[in-house]
C-alpha cells in the first residue's frame, strides 16, 4: 500500500474487485461488487473519513459536494475502514480524506481508479453446423 508522509493523511487505499486488490494482493472473493479499504488513522481524535469519487474514466477527484459519496466512522483498532461501492457507481476514481473531532480535514489520498462497468452484450449470436 502507498505511504503518505503526513500523520493526518491516510496510509493506504485499495479497491477490491471479486478477490483482487489493486495494490496487487490477492484477497478472498467477496459477494460485494467492489469495496474500497484503507489503513486506519491512529490519531486519538479521529472522527471519520470522507469518501470522494468522480465518475468518468481518467477523471480527477476533487472535494466538492457532488463528489462526496459517503462518510465512514472511525473504526476500532485493528479494523481497516471500508466502504462498499454502490452498483450505480460504474467507473471513475475514489479518494479518501480523514477528519478529526474538530472537523479538521486532511488532503485527499492518492486516487484509486475503479471500473464496475459491464462489457457490451455480445452481438449476433448464431449456431453454425
Amino acid at each position: 500500500s502507498m505511504q503518505l508522509n503526513s500523520l493526518s493523511r491516510l496510509a493506504g487505499v485499495g479497491v477490491i474487485f471479486a478477490g483482487l486488490c489493486l495494490s496487487g494482493m490477492l484477497m478472498p472473493p467477496t459477494a460485494d461488487a467492489a469495496t474500497v479499504t484503507w489503513d486506519r488513522n491512529a490519531e486519538s481524535d479521529m472522527q471519520d473519513y470522507q469518501v470522494w469519487a468522480c465518475e468518468t474514466v481518467n477523471c480527477v477527484v476533487v472535494k466538492s459536494q457532488a463528489n462526496l459519496k459517503a462518510t465512514v466512522p472511525q473504526t476500532a483498532t485493528g479494523t481497516a475502514p471500508r466502504w462498499v461501492l454502490p452498483a450505480t457507481l460504474l467507473e471513475g476514481s475514489i479518494a479518501i480524506s480523514a477528519r478529526d473531532q474538530s472537523l479538521n480535514e486532511s488532503g485527499l489520498s492518492v486516487p484509486v481508479p475503479f471500473d464496475q462497468q459491464p462489457p457490451a452484450v455480445p452481438s449476433n449470436p448464431r449456431l453454425t453446423p
